[in-house]
């Protein structure tokens, strides 16, 4: 039953929720959101009868329904949010997909003209956080290379400075690192928390493969903010394999340092 005493509030709360694609921003003010929140949704559902309404991707108003209640406890709790886009964009849509591995819906997304390189801002304190992210720490190499034909930026990092080639690696995902290396990912990057780069993060996890890949392209002498290198991290963690084969790459190192040095 719809609540007589509210109900000049559904048009115009219905238009608000449903209505904000594209570069549209929250700007809810804290009435709006609880009159969202409080008033029955479905009196908004069966006086616009918007039960069986689907939008171009097949999501119906529990959908909505679910991610307006999720954004009204977010707003309370996170008041810079009201910046931030809402849930209901194509943005928002495309990282969520590549996040489960929805390869079609990122396909869709894309055609419709979704901006690849949108960040996730500063919902859940993960600044930063792409569709290239999502789908590289997922381990999905058929999205990952969807997404860099569509121009994603390759070495973009999330507000732990972590790039897309980083959580990969940490994953063990070989064949995402191999899709990345070959669109030119940039390899010795540190992370701003720890100063590792994505050879390090191999090397502690004992990717042995990925290790060998990444010595192409890597200082294998670098160290992080402890002091420390990848051969140094793989003995920590018990990586023997992988430490074993950097002690031959950081000799061979060695050797082409001083070869240099003796021909200058």
């Amino acid at each position: 039953m719809i609540n007589r005493g509210k109900s000049s509030h559904v048009p115009r709360v219905n238009r608000k929720l449903l209505s904000m694609y594209g570069e549209k921003r929250a700007e809810m003010c804290q009435v709006e959101l609880v009159v969202a929140t409080s008033i029955t949704y479905s009196s908004i559902i069966l006086h616009h009868r918007l039960i069986e309404m689907q939008d171009d991707l097949g999501w119906n108003c529990v959908w909505y329904l679910y991610t307006g209640i999720v954004f009204a406890m977010l707003y309370y709790a996170y008041p810079t949010l009201a910046k931030i886009p809402l849930f209901f964009t194509k943005e928002y849509k495309l990282v969520d997909a590549a996040s489960n591995g929805q390869v079609e819906t990122v396909r869709s997304l894309l055609a419709q003209g979704a901006n690849v390189n949108w960040t996730m801002g500063e919902i859940m304190g993960d600044s930063g956080y792409t569709a290239l992210t999502a789908a590289a720490e997922l381990g999905d190499a058929k999205i990952v290379r969807l997404l860099l034909e569509n121009n994603a930026e390759v070495d973009h990092a999330d507000k732990a400075g972590e790039t897309p080639l980083m959580r990969a690696t940490s994953g063990g995902h070989v064949a995402v690192v191999k899709s990345l290396l070959a669109n030119e990912a940039q390899v010795d990057v540190r992370d701003t928390v720890n100063g590792n780069t994505a050879l390090m993060i191999a090397a502690w996890h004992g990717h042995l493969e990925i290790v060998k890949l990444l010595c192409h392209k890597a200082d294998v002498t670098l160290v992080n903010n402890d002091g420390k290198t990848a051969r140094d991290l793989a003995l920590e963690n018990g990586q023997t394999e992988c430490a074993h084969y950097l002690l031959t790459q950081a000799r061979s190192h060695d050797h082409l340092v001083h070869r240099n040095h003796v021909v200058a």
